[in-house]
């Protein structure tokens, strides 16, 4: 994305670095609100895939490896690989706990009973 304006009275403009330009009717911050978690959703992708960074405190916009303009940095906020979600891969160690608890015979009634769905 190369550009995003808002003219008064008018739908968001959105303009790509290939010059396709088109509209859309949403505001500057939920524009900005859902690019941002975009590209934590992608670093959180990007990182279980095993890409790991350089040095710790890589930017965001680095470790992604996308192009740089001023509404990607302001959706990005000066973000870095460390304020990724789920450092720890506590994310991806939970789906696989409950995963494990869903196969075992008993324990896999109890949870769909405790979440209240019948198979």
């Amino acid at each position: 994305m190369n550009d995003l304006s808002f003219p008064f009275g008018q739908r968001a403009i959105v303009s790509l670095v290939n010059n396709f330009v088109f509209y859309l009717d949403r505001k500057a911050k939920a524009i900005y609100e859902k690019m941002h978690r975009a590209f934590l959703v992608h670093g959180i992708i990007k990182r279980y895939a095993g890409k790991m960074p350089d040095g710790w405190r890589m930017g965001l916009l680095e470790y992604l490896d996308v192009s740089s303009s001023y509404v990607i940095r302001k959706a990005i906020n000066g973000l870095t690989f460390l304020e990724i979600p789920g450092y720890g891969k506590d994310f991806y160690g939970k789906c696989i706990e409950i995963h494990d608890k869903m196969i075992q015979g008993n324990e896999k009634q109890q949870i769909l009973s405790e979440l209240e769905i019948s198979e």
